[in-house]
């Protein structure tokens, strides 16, 4: 014994550890603390004995209940609630191995108890409980005490039947017989109505069956029997109903898509019942469209052919062919589209044209006019009449001349392109909306003007900025970008290819600025410090190092550092001239105090 668990061993002892059963005779395994004392118990074995059957004589059991059934332990009196019945049968008698015990008694309601049966004496309504009844396999069967098994050969109901199917409502109700319903039957379960067929008589005199298959049915069945295909797919059926053909068919089709109707079909026809071997035929005979292995065929069948129309065909749009055409009769048309390469077997003998390899030409010709009779070269497009504005030749795609061309007026919409060109103009004057070019080069040795890249150069050859001026500038007025610079872990980064004016609001202490893309050469820029609505921001406005943390020396006039504004509000601005953009860190930053406590 260990606490209040008891433990058995399970072999001879040699040595530790020692393996034992945990938790015997009823005992719960526990944990226990190191130096627990250990006790050993001998356990005697005992067995209890009853005699097999106690009756009890000339003894009342009234008002059973909360105690053995008599008067000290059972009036209602001394009832602290209302008892359930189980609680009213674990009253009466508990059942042992040994025998069983026959009990009588009557309780404060008036309902008698007699072994396992229950009468009311006010109502009369007798009940069975605790014994054994019958069941279907498989089904879950609750003991309740109010179950009550009869065998009636037949019963009348005048008002209704309420079958509750145990407490977790699962025991089934059997009927082996035919049930009428002569009015509604409602279902109200989630699971639905299962059954193997679904007769529906309404207004004839034979129902019709409805039920589930796997396949094509192999017995004949009533004119609008139907029967659901079970593992119907997409593209496929819903099933098939039988037809007073006397045979089963395929009905409802099933969409490709969950959110359309696309369908497939084996053979479609409209306005006929006899497709034969048309895919798609529309009216009877071929008098209209069929649709087969081969192809189309209006007015008839394919035939071999993808498109084959018996009858007058009018096409209103255009007609492109991508293989020869062959012509049985006339063709009249109002135009020909194309370069005429592939018109064979053209009469054109007496007009003197010849067709040779799909090109057409004329030897007997020495000049021909398209839209004018007057022409002294070998073509001529247009009348003179008809004057300028007027188009007498439109070229698609592209047209090559290889000879010299003579124009009077040039409008082009589009882009020229050429190789070399030479423009020539007495008043030496072009006018252009937009140019682009790759270089543009102005002046003798292009000292006045020149693009290199994307710099510009004025009177530089090779521009090393953006805009490069080698000679005196006169400015009207300019004006420079301000970059508004923000504070990290109270670094400040000032980037010259931005700006050359920053303003920086210090909402922190600021101790250190980083100096990044100065240009080559001389330089200068200004930083205006604002204090925000707190103020009292140090500013360490002469800690100005590289970008990659090599410090650049600041010289102040006098070698006065600077003490920056800390009032709320307020503003200073100093300006830095750079030397020598290149090396800043050895040639450093000039200092100068625009002003301070400016206020805002």
């Amino acid at each position: 014994m260990i606490d209040d668990e008891l433990v058995r061993v399970k072999e001879a002892v040699t040595g530790n550890p020692i393996s034992v059963f945990r938790g015997v005779l009823g005992t719960k395994p526990a944990t226990h603390l190191v130096n627990t004392v250990l006790r050993r118990v001998r356990i005697d074995p005992v067995e209890l004995r009853r005699h097999s059957i106690n009756r009890a004589s000339g003894h009342t059991f009234e008002y059973v209940g909360f105690g053995p059934g008599n008067y000290s332990t059972a009036l209602p009196d001394r009832h602290d609630r209302s008892i359930s019945a189980a609680e009213e049968l674990l009253a009466q008698s508990t059942k042992r191995r040994g025998g069983i015990n026959f009990y009588t008694g009557m309780n404060d309601k008036g309902i008698s108890y007699s072994g396992n049966k229950k009468l009311s004496t006010i109502t009369g309504r007798e009940e069975i409980f605790d014994t054994p009844f019958q069941t279907i396999t498989g089904e879950d069967i609750s003991v309740l005490p109010s179950l009550n098994i009869a065998t009636p050969v037949e019963g009348i109901f005048s008002r209704s039947i309420r079958v509750e199917g145990g407490s977790d409502s699962k025991v089934a109700s059997e009927f082996n017989g035919p049930v009428v319903v002569n009015n509604k039957l409602t279902v109200n379960s989630t699971k639905g109505l299962e059954a193997n067929n679904l007769f529906l008589q309404g207004n004839t005199t034979v129902s019709r069956r409805y039920t589930v298959g796997i396949a094509t049915p192999a017995l004949a069945g009533n004119p609008g029997d139907v029967v659901y295909y079970a593992n119907p797919s997409e593209g496929g059926y819903v099933g098939w109903i039988y037809s007073t053909e006397n045979d089963w068919r395929r009905f409802g089709f099933v969409s490709l898509s969950k959110d359309e109707n696309i369908a497939t079909f084996n053979k479609v026809g409209v306005g006929t019942t006899t497709p034969g071997e048309a895919t798609f035929k529309v009216g009877a005979g071929l008098t209209q469209f069929t649709v087969d292995n081969d192809g189309a065929g209006i007015g008839t069948t394919a035939n071999g052919y993808k498109l084959n129309v018996n009858g007058d065909t009018n096409i209103s749009g255009d007609l492109t062919v991508g293989g020869d055409v062959s012509v049985g009769s006339t063709i009249t048309a109002s135009s020909f589209v194309g370069d005429g390469s592939l018109i064979t077997n053209i009469n054109t003998s007496a007009l003197g044209w010849t067709n040779a390899d799909g090109i057409i030409y004329n030897t007997d010709l020495g000049s021909v006019g398209l839209g004018t009779s007057v022409t002294s070269v070998n073509l001529t497009v247009g009348d003179s009449v008809a004057g300028v504005g007027t188009t007498t030749m439109v070229v698609h795609g592209q047209a090559n001349f290889v000879g010299i061309v003579s124009v009077r007026d040039v409008n082009i919409v589009g882009f020229v392109t050429a190789v070399a060109y030479d423009l020539q103009s007495a008043s030496g004057q072009i006018t252009a909306g937009i140019v682009t070019t790759t270089n543009i080069k102005v002046g003798s040795g292009a000292t006045s003007i020149i693009t290199y890249g994307v710099n510009v150069g004025i009177g530089s050859t090779l521009p090393a900025a953006k805009l490069d001026i080698d000679g005196h500038t006169l400015l009207k007025t300019y004006s420079e970008r301000v970059k508004y610079l923000d504070i990290v872990a109270n670094v400040v980064t000032v980037d010259l290819s931005q700006a050359q004016t920053f303003i920086c609001t210090a909402t922190s202490d600021i101790t250190q600025f980083t100096l990044t893309n100065a240009p080559s050469g001389s330089t200068s820029f200004s930083i205006r410090v604002d204090q925000d609505s707190a103020g009292s921001r140090s500013v360490g406005i002469d800690t100005f190092k590289n970008i990659g943390g090599v410090s650049i020396p600041v010289y102040w006039p006098g070698n006065v550092v600077p003490i920056v504004t800390t009032n709320a509000s307020s503003s200073d601005i100093y300006s830095f001239k750079i030397f020598d953009g290149n090396n800043p860190t050895t040639a450093g930053l000039y200092g100068v105090v625009g002003g301070q406590n400016f206020q805002n």
